[in-house]
């Protein structure tokens, strides 16, 4: 992890020391969901990757999750 990437870790952990995690999530609930924990104060969310034919592939995730900064 590089020094900026650690950084940030500290900063939101420091805020709100959770991360949430959407599991049993579909795309389509994702938006919702996630401004809610944003706006909550969420700053680390984890969308683990769906694997054995349940659910939608990880790789149709990234369009459905905005990118933060």
């Amino acid at each position: 992890m590089n020094e900026t990437r650690r950084a940030a870790l500290d900063a939101a952990m420091k805020d709100l020391p959770l991360v949430a995690i959407l599991r049993g999530v579909r795309p389509d609930e994702v938006d919702g969901i996630f401004d809610a924990l944003v706006a909550s104060g969420f700053k680390l969310i984890e969308i683990p990757s769906i694997r054995h034919g349940r659910g939608k592939a990880s790789s149709e995730w990234p369009s459905a999750v905005p990118m933060m900064s």
